[in-house]
């Protein structure tokens, strides 16, 4: 239950803009194409006027037209921060520790930029939500998801 003042997935805004088709992978070789959209989460009507910025990625499963729902990323954002549990920083250490856990190869420098990347997320969204309601905002769409 959501205690009071406690934002939820219906008062975060969610703005998106197309980015780009990608249809090349890091080494030039074709693949099938995907789309990559520019994400913006703000809480309106709170003096909190701190903006989380994202990328979001679709598959073929989808038209360039089909924008990414609210859902959609916070979904994707909840998971990728869930990932984290019991890490407090992007140190090394940390990293091998959940690069094992999820399955990454922890010499991998790809790996530890998503490493960074999921650490940054989840601090941005600390910053505009705080970290009790980021936890709510976490079970919420666990909730939703099952």
């Amino acid at each position: 239950m959501t205690k009071p003042n406690t934002p939820t997935v219906d008062s975060i805004r969610l703005d998106v803009e197309f980015d780009d088709v990608i249809e090349f992978d890091d080494f030039g070789n074709y693949q099938r194409p995907w789309y990559a959209y520019d994400c913006r989460l703000t809480l309106p009507g709170t003096p909190n006027s701190h903006v989380v910025e994202v990328k979001f990625h679709q598959g073929v499963g989808y038209s360039v037209d089909d924008m990414p729902d609210k859902q959609a990323v916070l979904w994707s954002l909840c998971a990728d921060i869930e990932s984290l549990q019991g890490i407090t920083d992007d140190s090394i250490e940390n990293f091998k520790r959940w690069a094992y856990e999820i399955g990454y190869d922890p010499d991998s420098m790809k790996a530890y930029e998503i490493f960074k990347g999921c650490v940054k997320e989840r601090n941005e969204l600390i910053a505009l939500l705080g970290e009790d309601s980021l936890a709510d905002l976490i079970n919420e769409m666990n909730e939703l998801e099952g």
